[in-house]
């Protein structure tokens, strides 16, 4: 049986990938799918690094929207990125270091 494709990330010179394995990177309409981008994926991350934060957008050509950044990343969890309920389509929340306090964003895509 052959596999049908149907989500692919570009092939524009980054890395993307999305964190822990209890957290679903798909928006609860199933049109945008969260991902981390880094430009290297060949060492661990230091202190000096940052990762895009973005969503697919499943219904316009799978083109990754850009909505903020994070220096509190790794491969593993990457920055418990995730859909903030109560509808789990609008708002993100992720782990950041703001001022030099790690703490949590919580973001509006829908302001971005």
């Amino acid at each position: 049986m052959k596999a049908k494709l149907i989500f692919k990330t570009p092939d524009d010179g980054h890395h993307y990938y999305f964190g822990y394995y209890d957290k679903s990177p798909l928006s609860k309409d199933r049109t945008k799918l969260l991902a981390l981008r880094v430009s290297f994926i060949d060492r661990l991350p230091d202190a000096n690094d940052v990762a895009t934060i973005g969503y697919f957008d499943l219904e316009k050509s799978n083109q990754f929207v850009e909505l903020s950044h994070t220096s509190t990343f790794n491969w593993q969890q990457g920055c418990m990125l995730q859909w903030l309920g109560p509808d789990h389509n609008n708002k993100i929340i992720y782990n950041d270091l703001v001022d030099g306090v790690f703490c949590s964003v919580i973001f509006d895509i829908s302001n971005a």
